[in-house]
């Protein structure tokens, strides 16, 4: 299957609900992870290279998650439980970059009371990001718990000036 050339609407249309579950959540990964980690499905709908990590380049992973929005929370949160389990599949990412990836899946998955939480856990891991996708999902916490109030802010402003917008830097601060 060549998600590339096929219309994402189409495609999953033509899908049992198993297959749209395992590639709703291998394009809610930014990163290639291992099969083994996708919930078990009929056809062989995820593309993997031959070391059996998924391959889904960023157009695709944001054509298919934005085919379906409903499920795309689900999607987040199961890649969010991936990361916070630290799976022995994905040990071959570090601490730090696990802790983004968590934080990010976390945030775009609604559960933003526990990414808070990982912010000001992790506030000095987080500091150096400069992901613009990453900002877009902070940029969701409208009203974090007021324990963390002063760490999801920081870490916005940071952010926001690793990627020079200081407009929202400012409106942030």
């Amino acid at each position: 299957l060549d998600l590339k050339c096929q219309d994402p609407t189409q495609a999953l249309d033509s899908m049992t609900p198993e297959d749209k579950y395992a590639l709703g959540c291998a394009c809610a990964f930014r990163v290639p992870v291992p099969l083994s980690i996708l919930k078990d499905h009929k056809r062989a709908i995820v593309p993997a290279d031959a070391s059996g990590m998924t391959v889904i380049n960023k157009d695709v992973r944001e054509r298919y998650l934005s085919a379906m929005p409903e499920d795309s929370r689900t999607w987040h949160s199961f890649a969010a439980d991936e990361w916070l389990e630290n799976r022995v599949d994905l040990s071959g990412y570090d601490e730090a970059f696990r802790t983004v990836e968590r934080t990010y899946h976390l945030l775009k998955a609604g559960r933003k009371s526990e990414a808070c939480r990982i912010i000001s856990n992790n506030i000095y891991d987080l500091m150096y990001i400069d992901d613009r996708d990453f900002l877009d999902a902070l940029l969701t916490v409208t009203n974090p718990p007021e324990k963390n109030i002063l760490d999801v802010l920081a870490l916005t402003c940071e952010i926001a000036i690793n990627l020079a917008d200081y407009k929202v830097a400012r409106e942030t601060a």
